[in-house]
């Protein structure tokens, strides 16, 4: 391979997107709330206002996914139609937390509940718990790495995937060697329609930014950044 080669190569960037603010604390947290489509959006006029160009999209088949992806496409009309993994699904936390027998009580906030949940995920990375609803930690991680195996084969432009922080924090951590705790914290400080960028070469992919937030910044308000 010459260095021209090389270097077209590793132009081309696998763009992580965590999906926007989802509704925590709600009867059902997937479904964005009315920031999160405002941070969708505004995402979706940073793509536009770059020029970013995409030969595909890759999203999971939770709502908050294809909510995040339409909202991105209403500023971004050159997006592709996305395609459909089941592989860029969350994890199932109430199922990780049942599996270790801790119940929500009244007054209990997100802290407790992030407290338990690092708990929860320690045990299932190290294959000491499994709900039946769930695949074990080592297939969840090892269903993400094949997808980049694929994306890197089957793919000559930049790639977009829309997911959610726990596929995005063991990617991340599986490419960086990271240590459990390392990818429970990542994990725990992905912000919503933030991008993280991975280029690659023809062996594997690499991470050159983490948990970009710049579209938000310009906006000079806190209340863009947010975790959940």
């Amino acid at each position: 391979m010459t260095k021209t080669e090389y270097l077209l190569l590793m132009s081309r960037s696998t763009l992580l997107v965590r999906h926007a603010q989802a509704s925590f604390g709600a009867h059902d947290y997937d479904q964005l709330s009315p920031l999160g489509e405002h941070q969708a959006h505004h995402l979706g006029l940073h793509l536009a206002s770059t020029h970013t160009q995409l030969e595909a999209i890759y999203l999971g088949d939770l709502k908050r996914h294809l909510q995040t992806f339409d909202g991105i496409r209403k500023a971004y009309r050159d997006a592709p139609e996305p395609l459909f993994t089941s592989v860029l699904n969350e994890y199932d936390p109430e199922a990780l937390l049942n599996s270790m027998g801790f119940v929500a009580k009244d007054g209990d906030g997100k802290e407790q509940h992030f407290k338990q949940l690092r708990l929860a995920l320690r045990a299932w990375m190290a294959g000491d718990v499994t709900p039946s609803t769930m695949p074990s930690y080592a297939e969840f991680r090892e269903g993400l790495l094949a997808l980049l195996s694929r994306i890197r084969i089957q793919h000559k432009g930049n790639v977009l995937i829309v997911t959610s922080g726990g596929p995005i924090a063991t990617l991340v951590g599986s490419l960086l060697e990271a240590s459990v705790e390392a990818t429970i914290s990542i994990n725990f400080r992905v912000r919503n329609a933030s991008v993280t960028e991975l280029t690659h070469d023809d062996k594997r992919h690499h991470v050159v930014g983490l948990n970009h937030i710049g579209h938000f910044e310009r906006l000079d308000d806190p209340k863009w950044i947010t975790y959940v």
